[in-house]
C-alpha cells in the first residue's frame, strides 16, 4: 500500500472533489492500491474497505515537536503497551 502523501495526496484531493462519500474511498484506496481495480475495491466488504482506509491514516513516521518526545508514542513505537496505573 502506498501512502498518500505529497503529489499523490495532491491527485487524490483532486479526484475526489465532487465524489460521493462512498466513492471517495474507493478513489482512494484505489490510488494507494495500484495493483487492484476500482471494481475490486467497490466490491469488498464495508469492513474490510474500512480498515484499509485506516491504514492510510496510521503514521508511518514518529511525530515532530512536542509529540515526539511523548512517552505513549515511544511506547507505541517499540511496540509496548501502555500501562494503567
Amino acid at each position: 500500500m502506498r501512502a498518500l502523501s505529497g503529489d499523490l495526496l495532491l491527485t487524490a484531493w483532486e479526484r475526489c472533489a465532487g465524489e460521493h462519500d462512498i466513492n471517495r474511498a474507493v478513489t482512494m484506496l484505489a490510488l494507494a492500491l495500484p495493483a487492484s481495480s476500482r471494481e475490486q475495491l467497490a466490491a469488498l466488504p464495508l469492513a474490510e474497505r474500512n480498515v484499509l482506509l485506516l491504514r492510510l491514516q496510521v503514521p508511518r513516521q514518529p511525530p515532530v515537536g512536542p509529540c515526539a518526545r511523548s512517552r505513549a508514542w515511544s511506547r507505541r513505537s517499540n511496540g509496548s503497551t501502555p500501562r494503567r496505573s
